[in-house]
């Protein structure tokens, strides 16, 4: 298997994720390496398979220039259909370079049917891969045990609010109907009428996925929440929440929503109509029933197993990344992009945190935003001084 060389706009969860997978291809045989924007220029050989992380930023583009002069096919990933959200989508720098990475690649891989036929009018070699669930996360950690509460958890970042949100009603009316019995827990988001509500608990976000999985499999959560709202953002989603309350034995309430056809109804998980009628019957059948949790739960977990592990779905990963031709031809070449085009390219980059600033705020606070703000800078101020 050729390297791959996995370049990110940033050390996020799906990056991390991914990275579990690669590897995991270490026992066959695969190598992997990660680099940041101009690193990824020098660090290129004949046996090397670049792979974009659902990367947008104008300064990729340098990167694609420089593998097409050298005849270099690439891999592109995503999990998300950025055209379809609007902080992308009103962005027209994004959307270009997006296009253009995109259209370019010898093969885009994703997770979802529904986002593969939007990725197929602009690329029609598409490779739709099952996601996976990297079961060594959970090694040696225990569940905290708690006999008199039945926990009810969400978890999700600040973006994935207004899909927590039309469950507020829901989860209030449960409150009172069950008091003393039951207890919501959020980590990431709450909405804001939930916070000071008695039997309900707030978790700051976790950013390492690791411990992420780790502290969700150690709460011990006897029912899982997962609303998705009905837009084609959402539903060209992964099943995320599916595979992560599997792995830990939870029992899933899914929108009944394309991510979601994965789960049998009644068997691993409950499908739920989007009508707070809806939400509340299948929650209250989940609390008021023992058995129908547990073996939600227990059967949820075999099937993400079967389906989901890495032992699973590494086959066919690894087909894909052996699949990308050769077409290399020559050498590599010395190439020196103008010094216009590298600062316009971090440029772009730096400015589309600062112009989306406000938003950035009211999603992970001042001081998140403005960590994650200076860490853009130093990554393209670096970028600069090493091109």
């Amino acid at each position: 298997m050729n390297r791959v060389l996995m370049i990110s706009d940033s050390n996020g969860v799906r990056t991390q994720i991914i990275e579990g997978l690669l590897i995991a291809t270490r026992k066959y045989g695969g190598r992997y390496n990660s680099a940041p924007y101009m690193d990824a220029l020098r660090d290129v050989d004949e046996r090397t398979t670049p792979m974009f992380m659902r990367s947008c930023y104008p300064v990729n583009r340098l990167l694609m220039e420089y593998y097409r002069l050298c005849n270099v096919p690439y891999i592109y990933y995503m999990d998300d259909n950025l055209w379809r959200m609007k902080e992308f989508r009103e962005n027209a720098d994004l959307v270009n370079t997006l296009d253009e990475l995109v259209g370019n690649a010898s093969c885009v891989i994703v997770n979802s049917e529904v986002l593969a036929e939007d990725v197929r009018t602009r690329n029609p070699t598409v490779e739709v891969l099952p996601a996976f669930y990297d079961f060594s996360m959970l090694d040696g950690v225990e569940k905290e045990a708690h006999p008199n509460e039945i926990r009810i958890g969400f978890t999700s970042c600040a973006g994935r609010l207004p899909d927590i949100e039309p469950l507020v009603p829901v989860i209030q009316k449960l409150l009172r109907a069950y008091r003393g019995t039951i207890a919501f827990e959020f980590c990431g988001v709450i909405p804001n009428e939930l916070r000071d509500c008695e039997g309900v608990r707030y978790f700051a976000p976790i950013n390492n996925y690791v411990k992420f999985s780790q502290f969700q499999f150690s709460r011990g959560w006897n029912i899982g929440l997962a609303p998705l709202r009905p837009t084609p953002a959402n539903f060209s989603k992964t099943n995320n929440k599916y595979r992560e309350y599997g792995a830990c034995g939870i029992a899933g309430a899914y929108s009944d929503a394309p991510p979601y056809s994965c789960a049998r109804h009644r068997h691993t998980g409950l499908l739920v109509d989007p009508s707070e009628e809806a939400w509340f019957g299948a929650l209250s059948e989940l609390i008021e029933n023992p058995d129908l949790r547990r073996s939600c739960g227990e059967q949820a977990r075999q099937d993400v197993l079967e389906r989901f592990s890495i032992p699973a779905v590494l086959p066919a990963w690894m087909q894909a990344f052996n699949a990308v031709p050769y077409r290399r031809v020559g050498s590599f070449r010395r190439i020196r992009f103008s010094r216009r085009s590298v600062i316009q390219a971090h440029v772009i980059r730096v400015r589309y945190p600062l112009s989306n600033f406000g938003r950035h705020v009211r999603r992970i606070g001042m001081k998140r935003t403005l960590i994650k703000a200076a860490k853009r800078l130093h990554d393209s101020i670096s970028g600069l001084l090493g091109s």
